[in-house]
């Protein structure tokens, strides 16, 4: 996976932990779509509408990510691919800022 860029903005503390949050958040949904058989041009199409350019960059490396990761077929195995993508997002954005 590719390093993750923290915003300017997230210089404090509590603003790295909810920009870590979002990036979470984020991840989990990418990843949602993606076990659920979303077309990926959908999600480009949500990337290509963020203004700010880290938040742009960062959705595309969800994305690329997401849609390289084998589409199970087990319900339970989906979940548990969504759960493991979102929590090694959040701490690659935690071991990069000050906050772990």
């Amino acid at each position: 996976m590719s390093a993750i860029t923290l915003p300017c903005y997230a210089a404090s503390p509590t603003m790295e932990m909810h920009y870590c949050h979002l990036v979470k958040n984020a991840a989990k949904g990418v990843m949602d779509a993606r076990q659920h058989d979303v077309p990926v041009i959908e999600l480009q199409e949500i990337a290509s509408h963020l203004e700010e350019v880290e938040a742009k960059q960062l959705y595309q490396e969800l994305i690329d990510t997401a849609y390289s990761s084998k589409l199970f077929e087990d319900p339970l195995i989906k979940t548990k691919a969504v759960e493991d993508f979102q929590s090694v997002w959040h701490e690659k954005c935690l071991a990069r800022s000050s906050v772990s």
